[in-house]
């Protein structure tokens, strides 16, 4: 833990680095105690940044954005593509008269 301490007559200070503090820099503090990674998005120390992995579905510093898989509009032949945060990067697509398959790319006539 990277720390400068200097002596004066009768005392001394130190000066410490992130994430640690106290009289002689003992102190550790997790920076993921003070980040809340949102949307089951997992927090791990890095010195002292907290980085935030997000699972597949969400992106941001604290995984606070939705990421819509219909915006690359996954469904075919004119099908509705379905999604909401609670499906994460999953998506449905609801397919018009006569075709079928996850991406409605099966034409039944």
């Amino acid at each position: 833990n990277n720390f400068t301490c200097t002596n004066s007559p009768g005392a001394f200070a130190c000066q410490c680095s992130a994430p640690f503090s106290g009289r002689l820099c003992e102190v550790y503090t997790d920076p993921c105690s003070l980040t809340s990674c949102l949307n089951s998005g997992t927090c791990t120390p890095s010195g002292a940044v907290a980085v935030c992995s997000c699972v597949p579905g969400f992106t941001g510093v604290t995984c606070e954005t939705f990421v819509d898989p219909c915006l690359e509009v996954p469904c075919r032949n004119s099908a509705t593509c379905v999604s909401s945060e609670a499906m994460g990067d999953g998506f449905l697509c609801a397919c018009a008269a006569g075709y079928s398959g996850v991406l409605c790319e099966t034409d039944l006539n």
